[in-house]
């Protein structure tokens, strides 16, 4: 590999991590934010995303450690590693949207029986 190729690869990582973690940032600013409201949601609201197993912070957790992995990662493992980042990121997204959208139903249509 020529040693632009090197500083081409290098500076494509670099930028990968720096998106990934400005990302991860995004999704625990909005954490914050959705656990205002359910703090502030009828107790039926709470419960239902309590019964909807809605975990945002396992997926972040997940997200920090495959970001450091990445980070660490030799030059043919970080390009395999980076999906693996994409998907922790994305389903903490998920489940951050789905627990807005239990916070959007009105209460009567929301609780479990």
């Amino acid at each position: 590999m020529t040693e632009s190729e090197q500083i081409h690869r290098d500076s494509t990582r670099a930028v990968f991590l720096e998106q990934a973690r400005a990302r991860l940032d995004e999704v625990r600013e909005l954490d914050e934010q959705i656990r205002a409201r359910i703090a502030d949601a009828p107790d039926t609201v709470q419960a239902d995303v309590v019964a909807c197993n809605v975990d945002v912070g396992m997926y972040v957790s997940l997200a920090e450690v495959e970001i450091d992995l990445l980070e660490n990662a030799e030059e043919d493992e970080w390009i395999r590693l980076r999906s693996r980042v994409d998907t922790a990121i994305g389903k903490a997204m998920g489940e951050l949207e789905r627990c807005d959208a239990i916070l959007d139903r009105p209460p009567e249509h929301v609780q479990w029986k």
